[in-house]
């Protein structure tokens, strides 16, 4: 693609009066438009909506490339700020029939309570990165199938009453690696 003007990080000059800013602005917003056009496919950019790429906007990814490329800013509450913008927030999975889904379009943060005394657990729409399930038994004894290409770092989580059990998910295009941790509630 033919880009309007040349890539320039030096414009707008520093001599460029007050009343002209707002037009050299509106063109550094046009030169970055085409470029992220050419990288991630045309958007309706004039909408005022932040651009979205499978879930993660504009917006997220800027933030994620400030906090890793400011070591002196980089702390705990800037990368959960920056996770947090990764997520639709945490979502209850309230399925709870034979067969339990969890969506990884949904969100990477899922909760679920069981009761049912036997499960299948599904994941669909999964892409490589990471989700976590919280999980409180209603029951003891629930029976539990996890999906053939489901690796646990141990066992996989037996019920347990009063236990919320937090599942870790990594997943790497092909293989699910889970491992997880009972908290008492």
């Amino acid at each position: 693609m033919a880009y309007t003007r040349p890539w320039n990080s030096a414009t707008p000059a520093g001599t460029l009066a007050a009343n002209q800013i707002d037009n050299a602005l509106r063109e550094k917003l046009v030169d970055l438009e085409e470029r992220l056009n050419t990288l991630i496919g045309n958007s309706n950019w004039s909408s005022g909506v932040d651009p979205v790429i499978d879930g993660i906007t504009i917006k997220s990814l800027l933030a994620l490339t400030t906090a890793l490329t400011s070591p002196s800013t980089l702390n705990v509450t800037t990368l959960l700020n920056v996770n947090r913008q990764f997520t639709q927030g945490v979502i209850v999975n309230g399925g709870n029939g034979a067969t339990l889904t969890y969506n990884w379009a949904d969100s990477n943060f899922q909760s679920n309570s069981r009761s049912v005394s036997s499960q299948t657990i599904v994941f669909t729409n999964a892409l490589p990165g990471t989700m976590k399930i919280f999980l409180t038994w209603l029951n003891t004894g629930l029976s539990t199938t996890w999906p053939a290409n489901l690796i646990w770092a141990a066992s996989a989580p037996v019920s347990t009453l009063n236990v919320l059990c937090l599942i870790d998910i990594t997943y790497d295009g092909a293989t699910f690696y889970a491992s997880y941790v009972n908290y008492p509630v």
